[in-house]
């Protein structure tokens, strides 16, 4: 299966425990909501027990500007079953590191705040959230999509959709 777990709900900060093991399979992930003014206030998971990875992607939900160099505490656990994650952070632009140099314990570091500057560039959908290709990384124009802390900008361009749609959590 290729599921993610949120250990405190989709745009919340929460804590799971998990009472035993915990294998994530190739596909799956976890999602951190974390807090850019406050590193304290993150979700958090603790697995009290092995935890096996299989190359798995940690995606972070930033809410705020979060600050440089300062380590959000992620996740506990209490043995390594084997496996990494994988090194590059999900749902964000900001330049971001994991450090899993401390048995039992994963770090995220955020170690640059500059977002993407986007032009919207949708024909069709009208659509504005975290998953979907509606806008261009200026300069070079390469599709992509929006995160928290990116630069929008809508103008005069022929043939796009005018009448925006913003998803409900997208911030």
């Amino acid at each position: 299966s290729s599921g993610h777990v949120n250990p405190g709900g989709v745009g919340t900060f929460g804590q799971l425990a998990l009472g035993a093991n915990l294998t994530l399979p190739a596909g799956g992930g976890l999602t951190f909501d974390v807090n850019g003014n406050d590193p304290g206030t993150t979700d958090y998971l603790i697995v009290f027990g092995s935890l096996t990875l299989n190359n798995n992607t940690i995606r972070v939900d930033v809410q705020g500007l979060p600050p440089i160099g300062n380590p959000y505490l992620l996740m506990a656990y209490s043995s390594s079953g084997g496996g990494s994650f994988n090194p590059v952070v999900a749902g964000t632009h900001f330049s971001a590191s994991l450090d899993t140099s401390t048995p039992g314990l994963v770090y995220l570091t955020f170690n640059g705040t500059d977002g993407y500057n986007l032009k919207w560039n949708s024909t069709s959908s009208d659509v504005w959230d975290a998953d979907t290709t509606n806008w261009l990384n200026q300069p070079g124009g390469q599709p992509s999509v929006f995160y928290a802390g990116d630069s929008a900008l809508f103008d005069d361009t022929p043939g796009v959709v005018t009448n925006i749609t913003i998803d409900s959590g997208t911030t």
